[in-house]
């Protein structure tokens, strides 16, 4: 069983992701309860009624300041539901999103390059 949480460098806080990618998931040292950063490639989360704000403005800046090159948000309180990807993390954030309508597809860049088909997302009730 993999590890379930990240821990942020510049806060050492922990956030518990709904999902990750891992960079050589076999490879991967065994820790703790804690992910290693520096294998992570994408962080996902599904927005909640209880964290809209966190989901949408807090863990994305947060993993743009440790270097995950990826933040997906899958936004269930927007209308039409959507999905964002964030990429090109810096010191002020993410420099690039695309965002599209649940359902579409949407091309995550390299090293992952893939065309995600959004539809085929589970989406909490």
């Amino acid at each position: 069983m993999l590890a379930s949480e990240i821990e942020l460098p510049q806060s050492r806080d922990r956030i518990q992701p709904d999902v990750v990618v891992f960079r050589d998931a076999d490879s991967l040292p065994l820790m703790d309860n804690l992910m290693p950063l520096d294998h992570v490639l994408l962080v996902a989360e599904v927005v909640s009624a209880s964290s809209i704000r966190i989901d949408r403005e807090v863990k994305p800046r947060a993993c743009a300041l440790a270097g995950i090159p990826f933040y997906l948000l899958v936004d269930r309180f927007t209308d039409p539901l959507s999905v964002t990807l964030h990429g090109k993390p810096g010191d002020e954030g993410y420099a690039t999103s695309t965002t599209v309508g649940f359902g579409e597809k949407l091309h995550i860049p390299a090293p992952i390059d893939i065309s995600l088909h959004t539809s085929a997302l589970p989406l909490p009730r």
